[in-house]
């Protein structure tokens, strides 16, 4: 057996043999822009904060849920999950254990 890796692989060891394992991510800076990670969840996040900001959605609305957010953007609930923890990490939304995601206060105001 050739111990040297195969194109776009590496080698590691398993069960006493060496094997090829195939390389699972793209070179950097070969990323088509459908494939690069979080630009969905940066968009919905985005026209969220949008919302906040012009005031379609006011301090102590409540945010709609992770599932119907999902099925308005059409992406999975994982998606808008972290479009969630990007607005509690802009501060523009809190939680409320058992309650649910509400309009952060603005400052100074």
């Amino acid at each position: 057996m050739d111990p040297s890796p195969g194109p776009g692989g590496r080698r590691h060891h398993r069960a006493g043999r060496h094997c090829v394992a195939p390389r699972h991510r793209q070179p950097r800076g070969r990323q088509s822009p459908s494939w690069s990670a979080g630009s969905g969840q940066r968009r919905i996040a985005d026209e969220l904060a949008a919302k906040i900001r012009v005031g379609e959605l006011d301090p102590d609305d409540t945010l709609p849920a992770t599932r119907a957010l999902a099925e308005a953007h059409g992406v999975h609930m994982n998606m808008t999950s972290r479009a969630v923890s990007l607005l509690h990490g802009r501060e523009l939304i809190t939680g409320r254990p058992g309650r649910g995601t509400y309009v952060a206060e603005r400052p100074g105001r």
